[in-house]
């Protein structure tokens, strides 16, 4: 949900959507001899995007493409009845996918070479000269973590007239009392650079850099590239942050962000994580495997998945 770009069909309960939609799936259903009985049966269209709250989908071209993927899957769907998984290339061992292309006939398949994963835009905010120069005349003292998460709560941005995920900066300095939050009201490509500024006033404020930031993850790495750059800041990566993610903890509990209800959610989760390979798992957001990792020991989760979630810390 934080990371993202996609257009989405979701079967659900009539008491989940606004009426609206249920009475537009209705019309239809009449329409078609069609009854939408039971649980998870309504259909709902879906805009997920980076670092904003799932929305309905509203654009005619949205609603284009998503009812042309659509009418491709069911094509897929009825090939599947004869033709085995392999054969169609839909293989993941395969370095081949399939390829439809609509004709007068329906859909004409063929293979194409599965393309390279594209790399995320992941934001690269930037300081000005002025405050790269009063931060490099600070002495510098130890190593520092610092890494932005996105949290699982959210905010309206009237810039974008959109409900955000909340971005939250977690520094830990030397020494151990020299920590500080940062959250962002807004959306996080947007307000990111404002973030980095606070950032460096409070390095000036303390009146000492770090010699060296561990932070993890790209968006992160990303984040902070230019400010370490510029700052002469050594920068690198590690596959886990001990005091930062301790902040994160800490941060949770004081505002009650995993409660009972996410708990629930979650928990609805568990039946696909269960049969994700450990590779599957790793490739999660690492807020997502933030949040497994602390549930660990609680009972939520089964030993299988506890054990490989171990493996990755």
């Amino acid at each position: 949900m934080i990371s993202q770009n996609c257009l989405r069909l979701e079967l659900t309960d009539k008491s989940e959507i606004p009426a609206p939609i249920v009475n537009a799936a209705k019309a239809y259903g009449d329409a078609h001899t069609i009854k939408f009985n039971g649980k998870k049966r309504y259909p709902t269209f879906l805009k997920m995007q980076s670092y904003l709250v799932p929305d309905y989908i509203k654009s005619k071209e949205d609603f284009r493409l998503l009812a042309e993927a659509l009418r491709a899957a069911h094509e897929v769907a009825g090939k599947l009845k004869t033709v085995s998984k392999t054969k169609l290339g839909l293989d993941d061992t395969l370095n081949v996918i399939p390829l439809l292309t609509p004709d007068e006939n329906g859909y004409k398949w063929s293979l194409m070479k599965k393309p390279d994963a594209p790399e995320f835009p992941y934001t690269r905010p930037v300081i000005s000269e002025e405050k790269a120069a009063a931060l490099r005349a600070l002495p510098q003292k130890g190593k520092w973590e610092s890494s932005i998460y996105i949290l699982s709560d959210s905010v309206r941005d009237e810039h974008i007239d959109r409900d955000v995920f909340q971005p939250l900066l977690l520094t830990a300095g030397v020494p151990s009392k020299l920590k500080k939050a940062i959250l962002g009201n807004g959306y996080y490509p947007e307000i990111a650079g404002e973030m980095l500024s606070q950032l460096a006033d409070w390095m000036l404020e303390c009146g000492v850099r770090p010699k060296m930031i561990v932070t993890h993850g790209a968006r992160s790495l990303s984040f902070l590239a230019q400010f370490c750059e510029v700052c002469e800041i050594a920068l690198t990566s590690a596959d886990k942050l001990g005091k930062a993610e301790k902040m994160l903890d800490d941060y949770r509990r004081e505002h009650d962000i995993m409660d009972n209800e996410m708990l629930s959610e979650i928990a609805d989760l568990l039946v696909m994580l269960e049969h994700m390979e450990i590779e599957e798992l790793e490739a999660l957001p690492e807020e997502m495997k933030a949040i497994l990792r602390s549930l660990i020991g609680t009972g939520l989760l089964s030993g299988k998945l506890e054990k490989c979630l171990a493996k990755m810390m």
